[in-house]
């Protein structure tokens, strides 16, 4: 995918809710799997790597049992389970236990690799980074992930300043608005109505510290957990 093209789709996705690097990725995931779903199930080289790796990982495989198609389920998983019971039956859990890659993890890596380097690029053009204060913050993961990128690129940490700065403004703003939640709790104040943005806090926040992507290998977190 060209630069130009993941530009403007981060551009999109800072319209709508949700950390756009998170959207970003798992949108790229869905349209991969509709393509297995669509054209992956009669080549045979994508359906052996798949039944090599027994499967999906849990988080891509409820994200491929959410499409609901029973055919792909019946082709991807009867394979994976014939792999398995062969497993069993030699009491060999090597597959088990050292799992490979699933198909879509080697998938979320390249794209989270494309999407962080162009939001890291973006980031230097004022009208983006404009576009980027009104939007909904990155999460933690990827806030940190455009950090490590800005300082491999060396782009100075002017913009890295620049991007922390909008994030944390952002994320004081709903801190404040968690804060209103607990004090609208309060039998006191319940009778005070919730904005509209204190309304979806509790679960915007979710987005925040836990990223809605699965990674093969995260690297470090952004406090060094």
């Amino acid at each position: 995918m060209e630069q130009s093209r993941a530009y403007e789709i981060l551009t999109e996705n800072m319209q709508k809710e949700g950390c756009p690097l998170c959207r970003a990725v798992n949108d790229s995931v869905r349209q991969t799997m509709k393509s297995i779903l669509y054209e992956g199930m009669t080549d045979r080289q994508i359906r052996e790597r798949i039944r090599s790796q027994r499967g999906f990982c849990r988080h891509h495989g409820n994200m491929f049992l959410q499409e609901g198609d029973a055919l792909a389920h019946a082709i991807v998983y009867g394979d994976a389970l014939r792999a398995a019971l062969k497993d069993v039956v030699a009491d060999d859990f090597t597959a088990f236990e050292k799992p490979k890659v699933c198909y879509f993890c080697e998938h979320t890596q390249k794209a989270e690799d494309l999407y962080v380097n162009a939001m890291t690029l973006s980031c230097q053009n004022a009208e983006f980074l404009e576009a980027y204060r009104k939007s909904a913050p990155l999460c933690l993961h990827h806030l940190h992930s455009v950090h490590e990128c800005i300082k491999k690129k060396k782009l100075g940490e002017d913009l890295y300043t620049a991007v922390g700065q909008i994030t944390i403004d952002n994320y004081q703003v709903l801190l404040d608005e968690l804060d209103e939640i607990q004090r609208k709790n309060d039998y006191r104040f319940s009778h005070e109505a919730w904005t509209e943005g204190e309304k979806t806090a509790w679960k915007r926040v979710v987005g925040i510290i836990h990223d809605a992507v699965s990674l093969p290998q995260k690297k470090k977190g952004l406090f060094g957990k």
